[in-house]
């Protein structure tokens, strides 16, 4: 685990719950033993912005951009803008696809995506962290994340969320 490199605003993996309270500006939202969940802003765009523990270590942080928009050309534009920015911070991605769930008979990529038959994703893998950018829908929702996870503690993440699973049956 890479200890002094930052991943989201000015958090480190590995950081506590109170740690991470103690720097994050963003106005509290909500929280519980595994999450801080923040309402702020990303740029010009208003956001929740997610903190995501296991065994009190930060493993993975999130972006989930608010704005709604009329006209649905406006999230793709997002999407790219966004992907161009972290491009510019990240060097070129791992990764860039179209994930294809049923597009048939649909020609409008926004309106694919917002039902759910279409997904946008651009994947950066770092030395401990997989980064990338999503740009999903259901239900005529789109859904735009950026999205942090520490590599070195996935296995631990979900072995909890498996137990946590197994404790609720």
């Amino acid at each position: 685990m890479q200890e002094n490199e930052i991943y989201l605003r000015a958090s480190k993996w590995g950081m506590k719950m109170e740690e991470v309270k103690a720097i994050e500006k963003a106005q509290i939202s909500g929280e519980d033993k595994s999450a801080i969940l923040y309402t702020g802003k990303l740029s010009d765009y208003c956001c929740s912005i997610v903190y995501i523990f296991v065994n009190n270590k930060l493993c993975r942080s999130k972006y989930i951009l608010n704005d709604e928009y009329s006209n649905d050309a406006k999230y793709l534009a997002n999407y790219a803008a966004i992907a161009d920015l972290l491009k510019a911070k990240y060097g070129a991605p791992s990764t860039e696809q179209e994930i294809v769930l049923d597009y048939d008979g649909i020609e409008d990529k926004a309106m694919a995506i917002k039902t759910g038959k279409l997904g946008l994703i651009t994947k950066w893998n770092r030395e401990d962290s997989c980064d990338g950018i999503i740009l999903s829908g259901d239900n005529y929702i789109f859904n735009l994340t950026i999205e942090y996870i520490c590599e070195s503690l996935k296995d631990e993440e979900d072995d909890a969320r498996r137990q946590a699973a197994l404790d609720d049956l």
